[in-house]
C-alpha cells in the first residue's frame, strides 16, 4: 500500500525551518528562498530581530525589499531595518529607513513609532552645546512633530523629556555665544544671541542668566534705562540668590547714573 501523501501546505514552523536553512544558517549563504512566500520571509526576519541576530535580520530584510519594494509589508521591513541599524548604533542608516517608512508608506501602522525613532536617530547624532547643533535642531523638530501628531502615544512622555533636553541645549548654545561676544566687547551682537533665548527658550534655566547678561550689555553701552528695565524684569522672576544680587546691583547702578544725568 503506498504511503499517505502529505499536504503541500507547510506549517509555520516547517516554513521557518526551510527559510532558515535557505538563509544559510548564518554561513553567509543566500538570504532568501526564491520559492518562499514573502510573508514567510518576513516572519523569519521578525524572529531574527527578536533574538537580536541583527546581521541575519539585515540580510533577510534587504533580500525581502529587493524583491518586494512596494508590497504590503514593505513598510514594516523598512521599519525593522531601521530598528536593526538603530540598535547597532548606525544612526544615519537608521534615520534613512525611518524616513522611507514615513514618506513612502504613510498609512503603515508603524509610522508613529518610526517617527519617534527618527527623532531619536537624529538625537543620537547631536553634540553638546559647544559644538554645531544641526542634529539637535533636527531632533527637536521631529520630537515636536511627533507630539503634535500623536499626543496619546505611549512614548509621548519620553519625547517631551528629550524635547526639553534639546531646547535646553540650544538655549545654552545661544547664551554661550552671547557671553563670548560680551567678553570680546561686542555688545550688540551679544544681545542678538540673548534675544534668541528670550524669544524661544524663556522656560529654560538659561533665561535668567540671559537677562542678567542682557542688562550688563546695556550697562556697558551706558543705556541705563534699558539696563534697569531688564534687571527689574529679571528680579520679577525671583532668580537664585547670586543672580538676584547682581540684578539689584545693576538696578542701583542704573538709578545712580540716571540721577546724575537728570541733575546736569
Amino acid at each position: 500500500m503506498p504511503p499517505r501523501s502529505h499536504s503541500p501546505a507547510l506549517g509555520a514552523a516547517a516554513v521557518a525551518a526551510l527559510l532558515w536553512s535557505a538563509a544559510g544558517c548564518g554561513s553567509g549563504g543566500p538570504s532568501i528562498d526564491p520559492v518562499a512566500r514573502p510573508a514567510d520571509q518576513m516572519s523569519v526576519a521578525r524572529a531574527a530581530v527578536e533574538r537580536k541576530d541583527y546581521r541575519k535580520a539585515e540580510e533577510l530584510l534587504k533580500g525581502y525589499l529587493d524583491l518586494n519594494p512596494v508590497s504590503r509589508e514593505a513598510g514594516e521591513a523598512h521599519y525593522l531595518l531601521g530598528i536593526v541599524h538603530y540598535r547597532r548604533g548606525e544612526w544615519p542608516l537608521a534615520a534613512t529607513e525611518f524616513a522611507i517608512l514615513i514618506n513612502q508608506f504613510p498609512d503603515d501602522p508603524r509610522v508613529p513609532d518610526g517617527r519617534f525613532h527618527l527623532a531619536l536617530a537624529f538625537w543620537r547624532q547631536s553634540r553638546p552645546a559647544p559644538y554645531d547643533q544641526e542634529y539637535t535642531r533636527r531632533a527637536l523638530s521631529e520630537f515636536e512633530r511627533f507630539q503634535a501628531l500623536y499626543p496619546d502615544h505611549p512614548r509621548a512622555a519620553d519625547a517631551r523629556q528629550w524635547q526639553d533636553e534639546a531646547r535646553g541645549r540650544l538655549a545654552k548654545k545661544a547664551y554661550e555665544n552671547g557671553r563670548l561676544y560680551f567678553k570680546l566687547g561686542y555688545y550688540e551682537p551679544s544681545r542678538l544671541y540673548l534675544a534668541e533665548v528670550r524669544e524661544k527658550y524663556a522656560d529654560t534655566e538659561w533665561f535668567p542668566l540671559s537677562l542678567l547678561l542682557e542688562s550688563k550689555c546695556f550697562a556697558k553701552e551706558e543705556k541705563w534705562g534699558q539696563s534697569r528695565e531688564v534687571a527689574q524684569e529679571l528680579l520679577a522672576l525671583e532668580p537664585r540668590a547670586d543672580v538676584a544680587r547682581e540684578a539689584r546691583h545693576l538696578v542701583e547702578e542704573a538709578d545712580r547714573r540716571l540721577n546724575e544725568v537728570s541733575q546736569e
